[in-house]
This record gives structure tokens, C-alpha cells and sequence, in this order.
């Protein structure tokens, strides 16, 4: 070991430039490797905080068929008793009731897909940060059923802005058809 060890550092001195060289090339893949690592998972712990806080929360809580097929017939059918239990429970700092679906949205322009969600305002200030992320307009009230919060890109494609009217057609709670303005 001792004789290969003096031949590498023979080596390493019989042409300075060569090593300089490649030891700043390594360093600088290295480096360059650390850094595509480190905003990687950046990128990763930015999509889990939105996720967490404008979608799903640190808790999802379903009916146990409700998946794979995603049926709405299939949700949690005693949700104000469920709220009420969860907001006793120690380590739970708010929960606010969701209901999740697909639907066709239309407007004079067009009609597109879109992924429906239903909310209680009053308690979703609470649980997420969708009330101070909007681009335009107000967070619905607390009473409020007849308005809507669209993505820039639905509402771009649509054609609308604020207080122009949307319908949507998709399915009910029960299963049947569901449709509706907004």
C-alpha cells in the first residue's frame, strides 16, 4: 500500500497544472451537484407546505370507501358531529368541512373541466391560506352560496372576471346530476 500511495503523489506533483485542474473540477461538479440537490428539495418542501395549507391540511379525514372510485355518495355523511369531536380533541388547532368533485363550468366563451371544491368559509380562514393567496375580488362570506373562487387559468379561459356569472353541471351528493350558478 505504502509504495502505491508514493507513486500517486509522484504523480500528482509531476504535472501541477493537470492536478489543480482536475481537483477544481471535481470540486466544482461537487459543488454544482450540492446546490441542484439542496434546491431540489427546496422545491419539494415548497409543494408539500402549499399542498398542506391550501388543499389538504395535516389531516385528511374520509369515508373509507370513498376511495379508489371517488364517489361522492360515498362521503362522510355525519360531518357536524365529526367537527364537533375534532375540535375537543387535544394537538387539533382548527378543521373546516370539504367536498371534493369534478364538473364541466361554463360561461358565455366556452366550457371547461374543473375540479370543484365546496368549503365553509367562515371556517377555512382557519385551516388553509386560500383567502390570502386571491389575485382579485373578496374571500367569500360567511353565508355566502352563491359565489365562487376561480383559478387564474379556469377564469382566463373562461372568460370571466369578477361578478360575471358561471354554470356548472356535474354530480350530486346523492349521486344524480347537480348543476348550478354561480
Amino acid at each position: 500500500m505504502l509504495p502505491l500511495l508514493r507513486i500517486s503523489w509522484l504523480n500528482i506533483g509531476r504535472n501541477p497544472r493537470r492536478s489543480i485542474l482536475s481537483i477544481l473540477a471535481v470540486a466544482f461538479a461537487t459543488a454544482v451537484q450540492i446546490l441542484a440537490m439542496d434546491l431540489q428539495q427546496g422545491s419539494y418542501a415548497d409543494m408539500i407546505y402549499n399542498t398542506v395549507h391550501t388543499r389538504t391540511g395535516n389531516l385528511h379525514l374520509q369515508h373509507s370507501y370513498y376511495w379508489p372510485r371517488l364517489r361522492l355518495e360515498k362521503r362522510l355523511k355525519s360531518a357536524g358531529e365529526l367537527l364537533a369531536a375534532l375540535a375537543t380533541t387535544p394537538g387539533i388547532k382548527a378543521c373546516a368541512p370539504r367536498i371534493r368533485s369534478s364538473a364541466l363550468v361554463s360561461s358565455d366563451s366556452g366550457t371547461f373541466g374543473a375540479l370543484i371544491q365546496g368549503i365553509d368559509p367562515g371556517r377555512e380562514s382557519d385551516t388553509s391560506t386560500l383567502a390570502t393567496v386571491m389575485c382579485e375580488g373578496e374571500f367569500l362570506g360567511p353565508d355566502d352560496r352563491e359565489g365562487a373562487i376561480l383559478g387564474v387559468t379556469l377564469a382566463k379561459n373562461l372568460g370571466v372576471s369578477i361578478h360575471d356569472e358561471i354554470v356548472f353541471l356535474g354530480q350530486g351528493a346523492d349521486g344524480s346530476l347537480a348543476a348550478g350558478t354561480l
